[in-house]
């Protein structure tokens, strides 16, 4: 299930929502339910928290 989505986007089963994962320092966000609100944040997002990492 998580195959198709971007980069540190994951769905919580427990929870029933979408989180994104920080890969900086870990923390997670909240993204709520709706898979292409979510996936359009997360691709949004990636290419600001990947600036600089190896």
């Amino acid at each position: 299930m998580n195959r198709s989505l971007p980069q540190s986007l994951y769905f919580d089963s427990r929870r029933g929502s979408y989180r994104y994962r920080r890969a900086a320092d870990g923390m997670r966000f909240q993204f709520g339910k709706d898979r292409l609100k979510a996936v359009g944040a997360a691709k949004q997002l990636n290419p600001t928290f990947m600036e600089g990492a190896d």
